[in-house]
């Protein structure tokens, strides 16, 4: 048993002077993710799309909310009549449009959520594309994310490399909100 235990605790031992050694070869890099995404061409261009899209949706809804207001506004001043099955069917109809509103209100707003969702997806897979290239190329063992370290020196960042070259690859994105 304890002629185990020390073969068990040299092959450890080797195991992480081995990696040890790796580690000490790695060349690392280290990227500003949010940063690529927010200065690239392709970022800017969905941030523009996603505020024209809310934009539209806002007058959307404000038209909306004005032809509703108007439409209470109708059945308040027949409130008198609230016990005739005419004011039922109209109060009913006006419900009928609230909860219709409300849930085209929620579609849109799921729609451009999924469309801005989908199009970072893509930015970022070109992001990623791109850091592997810059690693290939410059040798990079190990690229980690700006949130994912405390400190490194300034000369380990690659964010400026890999956002020039990635605006070069994608200057925009098209944003896709099916309605």
């Amino acid at each position: 048993m304890r002629k185990f235990f020390i073969a068990a605790l040299s092959a450890t031992i080797l195991m992480f002077s081995a990696g040890a050694g790796y580690a000490a070869d790695a060349k690392i890099a280290v990227l500003d993710y949010s940063a690529v995404v927010a200065k690239s061409k392709a970022g800017k261009s969905l941030q523009e799309q996603v505020v024209k899209q809310q934009e539209a949706f806002k007058t959307e809804f404000g038209k909306l909310e004005k032809d509703l207001g108007e439409d209470q506004k109708k059945l308040e001043a027949d409130k008198d009549k609230a016990n005739t099955p005419e004011f039922a069917a109209k109060r009913k109809a006006f419900e009928g449009k609230m909860v219709d509103a409300q849930k085209q209100v929620q579609q849109r707003r799921i729609a451009l959520e999924k469309g801005t969702n989908e199009a970072l997806g893509d930015i970022r897979k070109g992001i990623t594309k791109v850091v592997g290239d810059i690693a290939k190329k410059e040798g990079y063992t190990i690229v980690l994310t700006r949130d994912n370290v405390v400190l490194a020196d300034s000369g380990l960042d690659i964010t400026d490399k890999v956002l020039a070259q990635f605006d070069g690859e994608m200057s925009s994105i098209k944003l896709n909100v099916s309605k």
